[in-house]
């Protein structure tokens, strides 16, 4: 009858840089005053480097306590985040998302045409978006698994 349970522990303000190490220190911080570091199982966050530098601290932290905790194996990627950046890639790259000068991003009302041949029209213009779709789709996947 294993059942998760997750709780808010504390929110932490970090003054300057977020940088991994201090991030790490405090995350390490909270689990001492709970007295809950022998049962980290797991941490989620983005892909942000800066996280994957916070549990190496943590790591080091807890093998300085004696405690055996890796954060290659347990970090795990948010996958709202990973599916965001996946439709985020796909909406560019059917050119429903353009960027602008500055980098930032707009949105467009319709699929522009890549210029090869004819304009497709009808049915030609629906198996032509399914084709886009599905060469993104196929290069989502990739990606994903190559993150696995």
């Amino acid at each position: 009858d294993w059942k998760l349970h997750e709780a808010l522990l504390e929110f932490k303000y970090v003054e300057g840089h977020h940088y991994g190490e201090i991030l790490g220190k405090k995350v390490h911080d909270v689990l001492k005053d709970y007295d809950i570091c022998r049962k980290l199982f797991c941490i989620t966050g983005d892909g942000a480097s800066n996280n994957g530098t916070m549990c190496e601290e943590i790591e080091r932290l807890l093998s300085e306590e004696g405690i055996s905790w890796s954060a290659e194996k347990n970090r795990i990627h948010c996958m709202n985040h990973v599916i965001n950046l996946a439709v985020q890639d796909f909406l560019k790259s059917i050119k429903a998302i353009k960027t602008n000068a500055d980098g930032s991003d707009y949105v467009e009302e319709d699929l522009e045409y890549d210029g090869h041949g004819p304009m497709p029209e009808g049915f030609a213009l629906a198996l032509y978006k399914i084709r886009t779709i599905t060469k993104v789709v196929l290069f989502v996947i990739c990606r994903l698994l190559a993150n696995v």
